[in-house]
């Protein structure tokens, strides 16, 4: 049995300068920085960081927040002779750092070890997220790439002078003593949010007093709290499909997607269906539960509706959505396409819960239907 697909997928690609084997790191991986708005190297002059975020050191006793950077990957060794010294680390840091808790005593001793390239005060400059930061600059915000995205963002401020906050605390700090803090400059906590790996404050706070709270001893970050509204017209502005589109006259007319996700809406191809896809369809498959480990409702099927998450639902129409109930704002990258849908969502026992327990052991299957039913394109997302 033969088939042949183009497979659609997404790749996110990192891309870092390696060094060969059995060589030297090279100066990037060694000594390179990336926090907050900064990137810098510890082996040249540090950046120049405004001068209300910087400090100059920490009392004798106090225990403050350095960046510890070791000379490569981190090792457990290397984080050991680093906290037998005295320091606790706290967060890590790209490229090869960890943010410490330690006093003068401990920085001094661990500027000593062998594996360390670096010990450096963490600046307050460096706690501030990129885009409060730019924002207390004067400078203007990036935007991601398309036509409406300034729209995609909400900034609740309680006031024009007033700024929503969040500041993060470092796990282990004395939380009381924080707030305090917070409260002696006028600021006003409005919630405290417990992580499992540390706390975070909703702030309402004046724009004049947010360089205060940021040299609080014990902030990790302080960011803006900024509201985001899903906006799913920015997709083929960001991909460059419109281009496409524009210069070419190609939006996916002739062309047959496979879509293997959790389901599509309603499940039927008629008139209970999302208008934006409705008509669309040359098949609807549902996969039923697969034997897999643990199991008891093998064989199982819900059907093809969308039941839970609605993610199969939101993927076909950003693959072929032709934007019908928005007047056309929210198409998908080929909205002229037509579509063999594979619902693979199904409830499982004993768990009573949703899972992808539809997806077949052998994905060839699945992709043998598709290819059977026409098309010659599959995303499985």
């Amino acid at each position: 049995m033969k088939w042949k697909l183009v497979l659609v997928v997404g790749f996110a690609a990192l891309f870092q300068s390696c060094a060969a084997i059995g060589g030297e790191p090279s100066r990037e991986e060694s000594s390179r920085i990336q926090i907050g708005d900064y990137e810098f190297f510890t082996d040249e002059e540090l950046p120049l960081f405004p001068p209300d975020l910087v400090i100059d050191g920490y009392s004798a006793s106090a225990r403050g927040y350095y960046i510890v950077q070791f000379d490569g990957p981190v090792t457990a060794s290397a984080k050991a002779q680093v906290e037998e010294r005295g320091a606790e680390l706290v967060h890590y840091v790209p490229d090869n750092a960890y943010v410490a808790r330690m006093d003068a005593d401990a920085r001094h001793a661990i500027e000593a070890v062998p594996r360390v390239r670096w010990v450096g005060i963490f600046q307050p400059a460096m706690r501030l997220n990129v885009a409060l930061s730019r924002r207390l600059r004067g400078e203007e915000i990036p935007r991601p790439i398309g036509s409406r995205i300034a729209d995609r963002i909400e900034v609740p401020a309680p006031g024009p002078t007033v700024l929503a906050l969040i500041v993060t605390v470092f796990s282990g700090e004395e939380l009381d003593g924080i707030q305090r803090a917070i409260g002696r400059l006028g600021v006003e906590v409005l919630d405290v949010i417990e992580g499992k790996r540390r706390v975070r404050l909703r702030v309402d706070c004046p724009v004049e007093r947010v360089v205060d709270v940021v040299r609080i001893n014990g902030v990790l970050r302080v960011e803006e709290l900024l509201r985001t509204k899903t906006m799913n017209d920015q997709g083929t502005a960001i991909i460059g499909v419109q281009p496409v589109w524009n210069d070419y006259g190609l939006r996916g007319a002739g062309q047959v997607v496979a879509i293997a996700d959790t389901g599509i809406d309603s499940g039927v191809d008629d008139a209970s269906m999302h208008d934006d896809v409705e008509g669309r369809f040359d098949a609807i498959f549902s996969w039923p539960v697969e034997n897999y480990s643990g199991i008891t409702n093998v064989g199982a099927d819900d059907g093809a509706a969308d039941l839970v998450g609605g993610h199969g639902t939101h993927v076909t129409g950003s693959v072929l959505g032709d934007g019908a109930v928005s007047g056309g704002v929210f198409a998908g990258s080929a909205p002229e396409a037509r579509v063999v849908f594979q619902a693979i969502e199904q409830f499982v026992e004993p768990w009573n819960a949703y899972f992808l327990a539809g997806n077949p052991i052998d994905t060839g299957d699945l992709l043998q239907q598709a290819y059977d039913a026409g098309a010659r394109i599959h995303t499985n997302s």
